[in-house]
């Protein structure tokens, strides 16, 4: 049998059809929440004469409250299933969009963006991530990296799509077209998703009984353990990096003297990279261990934003490679490490808690920049800012240490572990 081959008698049986709704769900839900619609910003200023941070403080608004959200969400999944939350979800995005056709000042604008905090948190990252490693076992590195692939493709295809609407009408229209969307997306969740336990519908192999379905950590254990906190730690410095990047990059490249296309086809380097290293991470993550691998992620990641920092307009879309390169992997990790980690047991409570520092992140990162670039008229000192964020990472990585191996040999010294 031939290397081809056995690769696909391996694969077959699994459920891969979630593992491609979960990228289809992060398209539209990351995409026209977090990045993919920034290709909109010129036409807010040049419509309201708001002011960076003015704009970036709706984003802010979105990762915060979903920060705030999040947890609970969390608790409710471990009650109640996710398809419940999908569905929920990305009705209130439909709607969302079609409110900001209306939007006419500020208010509008942050009340949206409160309302997208609770799309984030019902039909984000976090839920899809426990969607899909409901139905995987053996292989869950590799189909979390699929799903999560969808958040780098949602910035390139969102802002694409919102750059040829922008050619072809105004951005009220635009805003009212995109609102179609999601209900696609809806009546995909509503057939596909089921809420049975994952013995229901997965195939033999990747069946859990119930004992393993509950074994892991509790949520009271998981809070104990330093090495999440660490992550937890990582996680907000670089989710306050690479959100403060993104949600500028269209500005960035458009003060660099790149037309509106161009600068949207800086997303296209940012989501082949950040695609590229979160499928590849999933089959590393079955020869390496996940500490490695992210360390070196990390270190690839730092070299990308110095570039950014230093380059000029025609080298920026190299220096954006380079970075996502780095992100791409190092989302998949964080996402992939607190199930595998710790365990089904308390999936939604352990995603639930970092994802807020995620949020947190996210939030503060994009208004920050901007707010240095109001200050100072460049956002030099801001990004140089972001470089020593991912050194402190990086450091902090340094001091990870696998719990299982403690957990497993005495759970009296969860603390240090």
């Amino acid at each position: 049998m031939s290397q081809t081959q056995t690769i696909i008698q391996t694969l077959k049986g699994y459920p891969w059809h979630i593992a491609i709704l979960g990228f289809i769900i992060l398209v539209v839900t990351n995409g026209m929440t977090a990045n993919g619609n920034t290709v909109f910003d010129r036409a807010f200023l040049e419509t309201f004469n708001w002011s960076r941070s003015e704009l970036r403080l709706a984003g802010t608004i979105t990762f915060l409250g979903s920060a705030a959200l999040i947890f609970f969400i969390g608790m409710l999944i471990d009650r109640i299933g996710v398809k419940a939350c999908l569905l929920f979800g990305t009705l209130l995005l439909s709607v969302c969009l079609f409110s900001y056709s209306l939007v006419e000042n500020l208010i509008h604008l942050y009340l949206i963006h409160i309302a997208f905090a609770l799309v984030i948190a019902t039909a984000g990252t976090n839920v899809v991530v426990i969607l899909v490693s409901q139905y995987f076992r053996d292989k869950r590195g590799i189909a979390i990296g699929i799903a999560l692939m969808g958040t780098s493709a949602g910035g390139m295809i969102i802002s694409r799509l919102g750059t040829e609407l922008l050619e072809n009408m105004t951005w009220r229209e635009a805003f009212r077209t995109e609102a179609i969307l999601p209900l696609f997306l809806t009546a995909l969740i509503l057939f596909l998703v089921t809420n049975k336990k994952v013995m229901d519908v997965a195939p033999q192999k990747e069946a859990f009984d119930e004992k393993e379905e509950q074994s892991g950590w509790s949520f009271q254990e998981t809070m104990r353990s330093r090495t999440y906190w660490m992550l937890v730690g990582s996680a907000f410095l670089t989710y306050f990096t690479i959100m403060a990047l993104v949600q500028n990059l269209f500005l960035h490249g458009t003060d660099q003297g790149l037309t509106a296309s161009e600068a949207t086809n800086l997303f296209i380097f940012l989501t082949f990279g950040a695609m590229a290293t979160k499928f590849a991470v999933g089959f590393f993550t079955d020869y390496f261990h996940p500490f490695l691998i992210f360390r070196i992620l990390l270190v690839i990641m730092i070299l990308g934003v110095i570039m950014i920092t230093m380059v000029t307009a025609d080298l920026l879309w190299f220096a954006i490679l380079i970075m996502s390169l780095g992100w791409g992997g190092m989302y998949t990790l964080y996402n992939f490490m607190v199930v595998d980690l710790y365990g089904l047991k308390a999936a939604g409570k352990n995603t639930g808690v970092i994802a807020i520092f995620e949020s947190v992140g996210a939030a503060t990162g994009p208004f920050v920049l901007a707010r240095i670039y109001d200050g100072t008229g460049s956002y030099q000192f801001g990004f140089w800012l972001l470089v020593g964020f991912l050194m402190l990472s990086l450091l902090i990585s340094t001091q990870f240490r696998d719990p299982r191996r403690r957990h497993m040999r005495d759970p009296a010294v969860l603390g240090t572990s």
